[in-house]
């Protein structure tokens, strides 16, 4: 099988790099041979445009599957910090327009795109999982956004109106990219942090990554 692991930034899967290195067989920069499987690193930067783009390269390289791996925001504080979701639905949070009243019309409220247009469902984008995968991990809905949400304010505006889990700046672009491609995908997010005021002091990355890359390395070897 060949699988993609594409991530915003290297650190987030640095680890997953690392023990694929010393355990498996390093064919070029960045793609190894571990037991029947070629996995293949895709570094994106930040962002969905960036994430999209070069997902959408990858027309004449098809992949048996696709693995979006990184770390987000979580508007349940009941979810532990270092908690592993598969987010199984994404969307575009911030792409429309904003009224003189603060209050936010999205494309599909504005009517500039129709919700079950495809790759959307309902204004929703739904990752393609392969069916081995669907069971192994907690699932959740999740939001992209083009900036962090740093406010109480705005959390409880994008909460009031999605209702989502998880917050990133890339899912919605990889399940939008990995859909139009027909290739199967999976978006995989740790919690770093809680939405809100925006507070790095409380932001745990290093954890977050650390059981990121453990559910990673223990796809990646039941693969």
């Amino acid at each position: 099988m060949k699988i993609l692991i594409a991530s915003a930034t290297k650190i987030e899967v640095d680890p997953l790099y690392l023990f694929l290195k010393n355990e498996g067989i390093q064919l070029e920069k960045f793609k190894f041979r571990f037991k029947n499987n070629t996995v293949h690193f895709l570094i994106t930067g930040p962002g969905s445009v960036n994430m999209a783009f070069n997902i959408s390269m990858l027309t004449d390289h098809p992949f048996d599957l696709a693995i979006n791996a990184g770390i987000g925001g979580s508007f349940n504080k009941n979810n532990a910090i270092g908690a592993v979701f598969n987010v199984t639905a994404d969307r575009f949070a911030d792409l429309g327009t904003e009224e003189t009243d603060g209050s936010f019309l999205d494309i599909f409220d504005m009517n500039l795109l129709e919700k079950n247009e495809f790759p959307y469902i309902n204004g929703w984008l739904h990752a393609n999982i392969p069916a081995f995968l669907r069971s192994k991990l907690l699932t959740a809905t999740g939001i992209t956004v083009n900036k962090i949400t740093g406010t109480t304010d705005s959390a409880n505006k994008l909460f009031v109106k999605y209702n989502p889990e998880i917050e990133s700046m890339e899912g919605a672009g990889f399940i939008f990219a990995c859909n139009k491609l027909e290739m199967p995908s999976i978006q995989i997010r740790s919690i770093s942090n809680f939405v809100g005021p925006r507070d790095r002091s409380e932001w745990r990355i290093p954890e977050s990554i650390k059981s990121l890359n453990i559910s990673l390395i223990e796809m990646i070897n039941a693969i």
